[in-house]
């Protein structure tokens, strides 16, 4: 009866250890569990952040982008605007003075007497003359100056000088030189090597710029708000610029032989 006593008590003993194993067991696999659940609600939170963060950072670069597009833009289309009338403004003035001109000489016809209308004509041919470079000129204008600091091709080079030339033209300049040439309607502007050739001579770098003319007009025209002529030479790593505005310019006629009309005759 002992001996069951006994047995019966170690099997009560054995069962309590299962039970309180299994309890063990069950209460590990609810840590387990609740670890486990709790880390996927951090890593959801975690990627539900991240996720809001990148929304946030790439939204903010792409309205930086449509308004660094946008700005970009109207400067472009201020800059097109600014072209449009200053060269609007030049017709008219070119228009009126046109006008003022024709009315004079209409009413010189009328009354000015033979003495009046020989010195007008002596007037009209020196102003053609000093307009068409043959005649030593002065007045304020712009000096520009292209030092060339490296290696730079001809093409752009050429591009550069002709660009540059062209809207001091286009900006009223009454007269142009360029290392001394003075420049017609007639001068050609090449690159050939290392040198430029302007009216069949050649130059090689510093190139020296005058222009006469109004100077404020002069620049506007040139620098454009840094999209002009100017401002790419400026841009250019092979080029050194300096340039300012002078209340004085004395600038040589052309060549004799600069100009040749031998083959041109008057047209009916």
């Amino acid at each position: 009866m002992a001996e069951e006593d006994k047995n019966i008590q170690q099997q009560n003993t054995t069962a309590n250890k299962e039970a309180e194993a299994s309890d063990v067991t069950d209460v590990v696999k609810r840590m387990r569990e609740k670890k486990k659940k709790k880390a996927a609600v951090i890593r959801d939170v975690a990627i539900t952040a991240v996720c809001v963060v990148m929304g946030v950072v790439i939204s903010i670069q792409y309205k930086s982008l449509n308004s660094a597009g946008s700005h970009g833009a109207d400067t472009d289309k201020i800059a097109l605007y600014q072209t449009n009338i200053l060269n609007l403004e030049q017709e008219l003035n070119t228009l009126e003075t046109e006008n003022k001109e024709l009315s004079e000489k209409v009413e010189l016809l009328e009354s000015a007497t033979n003495e009046e209308q020989i010195q007008k004509l002596e007037e009209e041919l020196n102003s053609i003359k000093k307009f068409s470079g043959v005649t030593k000129v002065e007045g304020e204008g712009l000096y520009i100056s292209v030092t060339l600091t490296g290696d730079i091709l001809s093409a752009t080079l050429q591009r550069h000088l002709l660009s540059l030339v062209n809207e001091l033209k286009a900006s009223s300049a009454q007269a142009i030189s360029i290392n001394g040439e003075r420049l017609t309607a007639m001068s050609e502007i090449r690159i050939v090597g290392q040198y430029v050739i302007i009216n069949g001579r050649q130059h090689s770098a510093p190139f020296e710029i005058y222009a006469i003319g109004a100077p404020d007009k002069l620049y506007s025209g040139v620098y454009l708000n840094g999209n002009g002529p100017l401002g790419a030479l400026e841009n250019e790593k092979a080029c050194e610029i300096t340039w300012g505005m002078r209340e004085s310019i004395i600038m040589e006629g052309c060549k004799p032989d600069d100009i040749n009309t031998n083959l041109l005759k008057n047209a009916e």
